[in-house]
């Protein structure tokens, strides 16, 4: 009846539970503030453009301005949803 003897204490592998570590999360490979001066000079360009343009405009011109202006829209959105370098997960060590 060797097969009905339950194990003994010493043969048993000590499993300990993994240790929760702080992971800083990846940064950006483009710092914030490179998107936001992106948008300053991009709404410049376009106000530079509006203002030595002989007036009216012609749609051309009003064309590039809107979408240089939309550009810097979606840079914005951008920067502002970009992760900051802070850690993903917290230690639940005391």
């Amino acid at each position: 009846m060797r097969g009905n003897q339950p194990p003994s204490a010493a043969a048993a592998p000590v499993v300990k539970p993994p240790e929760v570590v702080a992971t800083p999360a990846p940064k950006p490979a483009v710092p914030r503030w490179y998107l936001f001066a992106g948008d300053v000079l991009l709404v410049a360009l376009a106000l530079v453009t509006m203002l030595t343009s002989p007036h009216p405009l012609s749609w051309p011109r009003e064309i590039f301005c809107a979408a240089l202006v939309i550009v810097a829209a979606v840079l914005a959105v951008v920067a502002l949803l970009m992760p900051e370098g802070k850690p993903a997960n917290t230690s639940n060590k005391p």
